[in-house]
């Protein structure tokens, strides 16, 4: 199960899917607020709402352990999810985790991506390629993720509250744990101060994890979707996207 970044979506995992279809059964999540997923104005806490949606889908709705993979966000969210969820995590992998990042901090890095939304489409392009320096063609695409996200998601982050105590947390993981770390000169969130407290964290989990493999962005093999959607608990509704490759094996 993948989960995405803040401002994103579960399209983001596309260009990586087509290395697990053929052996996995392969989900990726709208997470709240997000995507085609319901927008509540509020319930945006890491670890009573988002997680609480994944673990609760992979509960109730999964016929065996999932493998819990999450970038940025999805990677906060996918260690209160294994805590919450137990056995039925099998692993997870975390990448570029913001979980040792402050409040101050977060309100700083995210303060280019708040919704513009008084701003016309055109307007809102030019800005976030001068604030993100990013070409005009991811902007577009930034931008119209953006326009799918509710506004409250950002509004919770600025105000604060919305970040869970790491060391208390992490260090009730017990499951194989995959960490990865951004380049922070290359836009990653975690600084080396941050590195060494997200590696020590993990005083529980299993470190010696052998069944993850090596995988790049793939541009030949491109999925297909087919969607549902979920009602959790809170009512709210998630939108799920199973993968699969066109010519391949469908998992449903």
């Amino acid at each position: 199960m993948f989960l995405h970044g803040v401002t994103d979506s579960s399209a983001s995992w596309d260009a990586i899917a087509p290395s697990f279809v053929d052996d996995y059964r392969v989900m990726a999540v709208d997470l709240r607020g997000h995507g085609q997923s319901d927008k509540p104005a509020t319930g945006y806490s890491w670890e009573s709402d988002y997680a609480k949606d994944i673990s609760a889908f992979i509960t109730e709705q999964l016929d065996e352990p999932a493998i819990v993979v999450g970038h940025s966000l999805g990677a906060v969210v996918s260690a209160p999810v294994t805590v919450q969820a137990g056995k039925a995590v099998r692993a997870i992998v975390i990448e570029d985790q913001s979980a040792f990042i402050d409040d101050d901090h977060m309100r700083a890095r995210f303060a280019s991506k708040r919704p513009m939304n008084p701003l016309p489409v055109d307007d809102w392009v030019e800005e976030l390629m001068k604030t993100m320096k990013m070409s005009r063609d991811a902007t577009e695409v930034r931008t119209e993720k953006l326009g799918n996200m509710s506004e409250s998601v950002m509004t919770v982050a600025f105000e604060g509250g919305s970040i869970y105590n790491p060391e208390d947390l992490l260090s009730k993981v017990d499951c194989p744990t995959l960490v990865i770390i951004g380049n922070v000169s290359k836009g990653g969130v975690v600084d080396w101060t941050g590195q060494a407290r997200g590696f020590s964290g993990f005083s529980k989990a299993r470190k010696s994890w052998n069944g993850l493999m090596s995988v790049t962005a793939s541009t030949q093999r491109r999925p297909t979707a087919s969607s549902q959607r979920f009602q959790t608990s809170s009512g709210v509704c998630l939108s799920m996207r199973t993968l699969a490759i066109m010519g391949g094996i469908f998992i449903s």
